[in-house]
C-alpha cells in the first residue's frame, strides 16, 4: 500500500524500483489510500476507505504495520495537514475538521473538536474542502474539487471549539476544465497544485491575496505540462520549506 523512495534516487530521472513497501493489514478495502501526511514527530498518518484515519509510527514503516491508533468518526474522510502546535486537520465530507494533538494516541471514534462549514463569502454558496494545506502564516488552505475552487481559513478562525459557520477570507475560482487534486506552499509562500491530467501549476502570493468568481477565475502564474506526470494526485517539497509547520521540526 506504500511504497518508499530513498532520497539518493531523488535526483535524476531513471526507473528506479522502491527500496521498501509497507502493507497495513487493517487495511481491507479500495481504493486503499485517499491521503497521507507526517506529523511533527515522524509519524505517518493515512486517510484511509472505510472512512478511517491511522497513524503509523516511524519503526512500523518497515514492511507490515498494524496500527492502534485510528480515528474513526468519519463520513467521508479526504486530506490531511498538521498545524505548528501538532493538531491534525482532516477534510471530512466537505467539513474542516480538528483533532486535538492530545488525543492523537489512541483509538478514538468522538466527534472532532472543531467542526468547521465555510461558504464562499462572495458568491454566498457553501465550499467543500476535499485537500488542505496550511501556509507560512498558519492559515489553512483547502481544494473544492467539484466547484474548482481554492479557499482559505484565516489563522483566527481555527481556535474554539464545537460546529462553527465560517465564511472564507480568501476563496480563488479556477478555470471549469481543472481538476484540482493535491497542493504544497514553498518558500515564497506561493501555493502548487495539480491542475488536471499532465499539468500543474502554482498561485503566487499575490495572487492568493484576492478572491476570484468563476465568472472571471484566476490563471496560474506558472503552469508546468508534462506527459510523464499523467493524473497526479499529490504534490510536496523536500526540504520542507521554511516557515511552514513541518520545518520547524525538523533537526536544525
Amino acid at each position: 500500500m506504500l511504497v518508499r523512495f530513498d532520497a539518493i534516487l531523488l535526483g535524476d530521472s531513471a526507473e528506479v524500483q522502491p527500496s521498501l513497501g509497507v502493507d497495513v493489514p487493517q487495511i481491507t478495502c479500495l481504493p486503499a489510500l485517499r491521503a497521507m501526511a507526517f506529523d511533527p514527530d515522524g509519524n505517518l498518518w493515512l486517510s484511509t476507505c472505510d472512512e478511517q484515519v491511522m497513524r503509523l509510527e516511524p519503526d512500523q514503516l518497515n514492511g507490515e504495520a498494524e496500527t492502534d491508533v485510528v480515528i474513526s468518526s468519519f463520513t467521508a474522510n479526504q486530506g490531511l495537514a498538521f498545524d505548528s502546535a501538532g493538531n491534525l486537520w482532516v477534510a471530512d465530507d466537505g467539513l474542516i475538521t480538528r483533532y486535538d494533538a492530545g488525543r492523537l494516541d489512541a483509538a478514538d471514534a468522538e466527534p472532532a473538536d472543531l467542526i468547521l462549514s465555510v461558504s464562499d463569502a462572495p458568491e454566498t454558496r457553501l465550499l467543500a474542502a476535499d485537500m488542505l494545506a496550511f501556509d507560512q502564516a498558519g492559515n489553512l488552505w483547502a481544494t473544492d474539487f467539484v466547484s474548482n475552487f481554492v479557499f482559505m481559513v484565516g489563522a483566527a478562525n481555527l481556535e474554539g471549539t464545537g460546529v462553527v459557520d465560517v465564511a472564507a477570507d480568501v476563496s480563488v475560482a479556477i478555470g471549469v476544465t481543472a481538476l484540482l487534486e493535491g497542493l504544497a506552499f514553498d518558500e515564497s509562500n506561493a501555493l502548487w497544485i495539480i491542475l488536471d491530467s499532465e499539468r500543474f501549476g502554482m498561485l503566487s502570493a499575490e495572487q492568493l491575496g484576492e478572491s476570484s468568481g468563476s465568472g472571471a477565475p484566476t490563471e496560474p502564474a506558472v503552469i508546468i505540462q508534462s506527459s510523464s506526470i499523467g493524473n497526479a494526485g499529490g504534490l510536496a517539497f523536500f526540504p520542507a520549506p521554511a516557515g511552514l509547520p513541518l520545518y520547524h521540526a525538523l533537526p536544525q
